[in-house]
C-alpha cells in the first residue's frame, strides 16, 4: 500500500494478553513518539486477569483517542493482531506497525520506520530491532 500523503497515517497495533503492566509501559513509551500522524490500537486477546479494566482506564485518562478492541476469544497471537489490522485497514491507514506489548520504543522509532518504508516502496514490510528492554 502506498502512502496517500507526505506524512503517512500509521496505526500502531499492540496486542495484550494478561500483561497489562507491560502493555501500559509500552503505551507510555508510544506517547512520546515524535511522529505526527499515528493512532494507537490496543487489542485485548480475551485476558483472564483485569487487563481490560486496567488498560481501558489508563487509555481514558492518558490517550482517549486510542482505539480499544476486546477480543471475544483468544485464538492466538496472529488472530489477535489481525483484529487490529482489519480495523486499521478499514480506517484507511497507510501503514500498520505491529508492536509486541513488552517493547519500549524510542521517540524517533516510528519516524525511522516510516522513512525506511518510503525509501523502499517495493518492500513488503520494514521492522525494527530491539536492543535492550
Amino acid at each position: 500500500m502506498l502512502p496517500t500523503s507526505a506524512t503517512p497515517k500509521v496505526a500502531i497495533a499492540v496486542l495484550n494478553y494478561n500483561g497489562w503492566r507491560n502493555t501500559l509501559e509500552c503505551l507510555e513509551s508510544l506517547k512520546k513518539l515524535d511522529y505526527p500522524d499515528h493512532q494507537m490500537i490496543v487489542i485485548d486477546n480475551k485476558s483472564t486477569d483485569d487487563s481490560s479494566v486496567q488498560i481501558t482506564t489508563w487509555l481514558k485518562q492518558n490517550w482517549p483517542q486510542a482505539h480499544f478492541i476486546q477480543s471475544p476469544n483468544n485464538r492466538g497471537y496472529a488472530a489477535g493482531n489481525n483484529q487490529g489490522i482489519r480495523w486499521a485497514l478499514g480506517q484507511g491507514f497507510d501503514y500498520i506497525w505491529i508492536l509486541n506489548d513488552d517493547t519500549v520504543a524510542q521517540p524517533d522509532t516510528l519516524n525511522r520506520l516510516v522513512a525506511k518504508a518510503q525509501a523502499e516502496p517495493t518492500a513488503g514490510l520494514v521492522g525494527a530491532m530491539q536492543y535492550y528492554y
